[in-house]
């Protein structure tokens, strides 16, 4: 399955299943509200929140992302501690940047 088939999953199951989200953080707003009330402890403003459908898919999309950031980056130390020069890595670097990027 390809990676956006699991984002576009994942997303429709946190569709489905949002209504139950937003039902626990209206249950933990009000658990925390009567224990703070029992043990009479003031307070200011309790509320709660889930994220909403875009917001999580966003979130997915973004951490995709983040993935293949962190695997390039550790190829790329790979490289350089194979070959042990920073010639190596930059040449690597320019592999992905645009045409007539030049190491310094």
């Amino acid at each position: 399955m390809a990676a956006k088939d699991k984002i576009e999953e994942a997303v429709e199951w946190y569709r489905a299943d949002s209504p139950l989200y937003e039902e626990l953080a209206l249950l933990v707003e009000s658990v925390v509200k009567e224990m703070l009330k029992q043990k009479k402890v003031n307070y200011h403003n309790i509320t709660h929140r889930a994220k909403t459908v875009e917001a999580r898919a966003r979130r997915l999309k973004f951490f995709k992302l983040r993935m293949f950031l962190l695997k390039t980056l550790f190829v790329q130390r790979r490289v350089a501690n194979h070959f042990g020069r920073n010639e190596d890595l930059c040449a690597l670097s320019m592999l992905r940047k645009r045409k007539g990027a030049t190491c310094s």
